[in-house]
């Protein structure tokens, strides 16, 4: 009798399978967001380049994708659509103005696009760069040289 119920037991699952194999898939929309920059820290008046990657981590392809950035605005993409594993990338220069002073210069962007009707919004992606001054150097930590030249 012991056949007889594995026997059973292996045409339930294969129905089971069978069943579940016919269902019709969920679309799962998905926009992950990276950043990069050119450099960690950077001085008045210099230039650094941020570098945005979007990337189509669900399964349905996306359109109307938009990106926006808390400091720099909107950021121009070079796509519209995106297929289901599909990547879009953007740079954008930014100069270092005195208003950025002291630091550190942290902004936050976020992309949004459309999977049929429904809205997408992917993570937010930030990045902190340190700010100086060039030719700037902090002198206080030489003044101990300063009390033994007299």
């Amino acid at each position: 009798m012991k056949p007889l119920k594995l026997f059973l037991k292996i045409c339930i699952l294969t129905c089971l399978i069978l069943m579940l194999s016919s269902l019709p898939s969920v679309a799962l929309p998905g926009l992950n967001l990276t950043k990069t920059c050119n450099t960690l820290s950077a001085n008045l008046g210099e230039t650094v380049v941020y570098t945005f990657h979007l990337k189509n981590n669900g399964t349905e392809p996306i359109r109307d994708l938009m990106l926006r950035d808390d400091r720099l605005g909107e950021i121009p993409l070079n796509c519209s659509l995106l297929e289901a594993g599909g990547l879009c990338n953007a740079s954008v220069s930014y100069q270092i103005i005195e208003s950025d002073l002291p630091g550190p210069l942290k902004n936050v962007a976020r992309a949004t696009a459309r999977c049929k009707e429904s809205i997408v919004v992917s993570n937010n992606a930030s990045f902190a760069i340190s700010l100086g001054i060039s030719g700037y150097e902090n002198l206080s930590k030489y003044e101990h040289l300063n009390s033994t030249i007299l």
